[in-house]
């Protein structure tokens, strides 16, 4: 591994991505050191268009990324993983929609939106979100520096209260991971193409859109869709960077600070206007083209990243559409089947 790290940062990426495929191949690798190589193999390899291995050896590391982000309790912990969770999953549904595989890239990038919000409100429904909610408490009471009294009566914070040598914030941390259900076979089912068009009516499309350092891509929904969505884009010209200086502005004064830094006084309709101007380009005229004559009315936006921060609704090519904006395609099905 430390080999492969100096070829990288020699530059001899090609070696790199091979040093790191060989510590991959040992029999007998450790689970965390198998996920570094997998995922500094699987930066290298995308990046020289080898889709196919990224597939390989990201695949498997997903199912125990996506655990040890949820079950994460505190902040800064859970901060991390979810970085790296969605870092991995996002790259792995670009590589499946750069090969041409529309079904698993949608299903990887749904499947991370919105994952941690769902996991949250499933938990508090289960049979043991009682429980959870007085040990989450107990956490928040002991990270202020108080003590939780109704766990603990008159003990000190760092006494081993339990006789086994942790510290009291030790031991309610385990006793609220080992209180956690397993909801991933469950509440956590990510609906397929065929879940998301069979909920649609007759003039809806739903639009699936993903964000990473190589481009973005656009997927249509329409009703009767199954194993394809109706419509399919992949713009390898306006990734992450590129929205993100859409967002700021030439000078930092883009329609990022008009949201977040109202001390400037902008002019927003400005801001707003060059914002809608060039998103136009990019998305509204291809989509408004690709819907012309398709009997579409109305449009649910599934966003991801930075375009949760775009008012897709403002822009004129889609003006004779209703358009709104849900988390996720888990949101969008479960909503309608309440």
């Amino acid at each position: 591994t430390l080999m492969a790290a100096t070829l990288e940062i020699d530059g001899q990426f090609g070696r790199a991505a091979d040093m790191y495929a060989k510590v991959l191949a040992a029999p007998d690798i450790e689970t965390e050191k198998r996920q570094v190589n997998a995922k500094s193999e699987a930066r290298l390899r995308f990046q020289s268009g080898s889709y196919a291995r990224v597939v390989e050896i990201l695949t498997p590391i997903i199912d125990p990324l996506e655990e040890t982000y949820l079950t994460q309790v505190e902040a800064t912990a859970t901060h991390e993983a979810g970085i790296d969770f969605a870092k991995q999953i996002t790259t792995l549904a670009f590589a499946h929609a750069h090969r041409g595989e529309w079904a698993q890239a949608i299903h990887y990038l749904e499947r991370s939106k919105s994952l941690r919000l769902r996991y949250r409100a499933a938990v508090r429904k289960s049979s043991q979100g009682q429980q959870l909610l007085t040990l989450e408490r107990a956490m928040h009471a002991l990270l202020r520096g108080t003590t939780p009294e109704e766990l603990v009566a008159k003990k000190a914070r760092a006494e081993d209260w339990m006789g086994e040598k942790l510290t009291l914030h030790s031991k309610v941390l385990e006793a609220y991971r080992a209180a956690l259900p397993d909801l991933s076979q469950t509440s956590l089912i990510t609906p397929t193409i065929r879940d998301i068009a069979d909920v649609l009516a007759k003039d809806e499309a739903v639009v699936v859109l993903g964000l990473n350092n190589s481009g973005s891509l656009t997927a249509i929904i329409l009703p009767g869709d199954d194993d394809l969505p109706s419509g399919h884009f992949l713009n390898k010209e306006a990734g992450i960077a590129f929205f993100a200086q859409m967002l700021a502005g030439k000078k930092e004064n883009g329609w990022l600070y008009v949201l977040g830094a109202p001390e400037l006084n902008l002019d927003k309709r400005q801001v707003l206007s060059d914002l809608l101007n060039d998103l136009e380009r990019v998305f509204g005229q291809p989509l408004a083209q690709f819907l012309n004559k398709r009997g579409v009315r109305r449009i649910t936006i599934l966003p991801h990243l930075l375009f949760h921060l775009l008012p897709f609704w403002a822009l004129p090519s889609l003006a004779p559409y209703e358009v709104v904006m849900s988390p996720s395609a888990a949101h969008f099905v479960g909503s309608r089947k309440q």
